[in-house]
């Protein structure tokens, strides 16, 4: 197991990305040829365009497209002389308007996934990376170790000067943590330490599949403080169930008593409409969130 799927489950279905009050329109379909066509418009914010295919033993896993000047490749292969090592590549480039907004850097990465019996390497280097506001070759390097039910993983963030010469030379570790996890059939526990040794930030997360029709899992982080004991903790719950064949309810609840709902159900046609809402219980009387999507498969 590499070091990102470690915990993956548990923040697949309640992080950041689980649910959504954007007001999407998808359409997917594939080609006779094997390729891959997704089409994604959010109201209000943009419309994306996206293309999978393989061509010549490369597998173009990400082209995007992006209405607000942003386009993404990202394109792997197996390497073929070494058993077990895959070459990776990725460029995301925008038009001058895009670039301009803070946080919006391009990138070229570089890199190699390598597999070999219970581990699995990853090393990506970014030579348009940034150290702060400096110029830098950056770099992330992160290392999976599976022992029957057991993981574990290490993960560092570096920085060297540029190869492109520019504004900086300095070099040194942006970021590094360490993961453990336990694994069963229908159950995940990781943890998660922050740069131990210096800031110790801890988290943890479980999730558990305790029904054919139900689910259920916990995240839970600190939040800012000097020291371990005055860091506040941010805790999520959530559960889904399965109503029936065609139709899911999600939702959670976090510490502050804000909670997200999401109703799935799949029409005929292929089709998937789904409807979230973000309610704070703390005060009802406050205007409540909403999302709404549909998803067509051609």
């Amino acid at each position: 197991m590499s070091y990102s799927d470690i915990g993956k489950k548990a923040d697949d279905f309640l992080g950041r990305k689980a649910f959504s009050q954007d007001k999407s329109f998808t359409m997917k379909a594939k080609t006779s040829s094997g390729v891959s066509l997704k089409s994604e418009t959010k109201l209000g914010k943009s419309a994306k365009l996206n293309a999978k295919f393989k061509q010549s033993g490369i597998n173009f896993s990400k082209i995007d497209i992006v209405s607000d000047g942003k386009c993404v490749i990202e394109a792997d292969t197996p390497a073929s002389f070494l058993d077990g090592l895959t070459l990776n590549t990725s460029y995301t480039m925008g038009t001058e308007k895009w670039s301009s907004k803070a946080g919006n850097d391009e990138e070229a990465n570089v890199g190699f996934e390598f597999t070999q019996d219970q581990f699995i390497v990853n090393h990506t280097m970014n030579f348009l990376g940034k150290n702060g506001d400096d110029d830098a070759l950056t770099m992330e390097s992160d290392l999976g170790f599976t022992m029957d039910n057991f993981s574990f993983g290490a993960s560092v963030s570096s920085f060297l000067p540029s190869v492109f010469g520019g504004d900086g030379g300095k070099s040194g570790m942006s970021n590094y943590a360490v993961k453990a996890g336990y694994k069963t059939g229908d159950f995940e526990f990781c943890t998660t330490i922050n740069n131990p040794g210096k800031s110790n930030n801890l988290s943890a997360s479980f999730f558990h599949n305790c029904a054919p029709t139900t689910t259920w899992g916990c995240l839970l982080s600190q939040g800012k403080g000097d020291s371990i004991k005055s860091r506040s903790v941010n805790l999520t719950v959530g559960a889904e169930f399965k109503n029936n064949s065609s139709m899911t309810t999600k939702f959670a609840v976090d510490q502050n008593g804000v909670g997200q709902f999401k109703v799935a159900q799949k029409l005929d046609g292929g089709a998937t409409l789904t409807l979230q809402s973000k309610i704070n219980f703390n005060n009802i009387e406050s205007d409540a969130k909403f999302g709404l999507g549909f998803e067509m498969g051609l």
